[in-house]
């Protein structure tokens, strides 16, 4: 029997944002993330499962239409993954968020020599 993992909601960004544990660290389901920018899910599914330096991990979560398995990052890694989105791809209402968190980012790893 799978284990289900319990989302909790965070505000990021003046948006609510799914989380799971898994091994002690938060993790992100990613499909509400990319759906809600308006990208396509398909592509951005690929691109997280062909590179194992996004720690994508399956889980069983419960969501509105009963369990599901979603896949996820941890959310350590979703800075990386915001960076490597172009913003003339998201949905108009999240482009000036998507460029304000690379700018963040890139902040961070000006000043601390990390971007988490």
């Amino acid at each position: 029997m799978k284990m289900v993992a319990q989302p909790q909601t965070v505000f990021f960004h003046n948006t609510q944002l799914s989380i799971v544990e898994y091994n002690n660290q938060p993790y992100v389901p990613m499909k509400l993330v990319v759906e809600g920018m308006g990208l396509d899910w398909k592509s951005q599914h690929r691109k997280l499962a062909s590179n194992p330096r996004w720690g994508m991990v399956k889980m069983t979560i419960p969501s509105s239409g009963g369990v599901q398995e979603m896949l996820c990052i941890p959310l350590r890694k979703l800075f990386g993954w915001f960076n490597s989105i172009s913003a003339n791809k998201v949905k108009p209402e999240c482009k000036e968020a998507v460029s304000n968190t690379k700018k963040n980012v890139m902040m961070c790893y000006g000043i601390t020599g990390q971007a988490n």
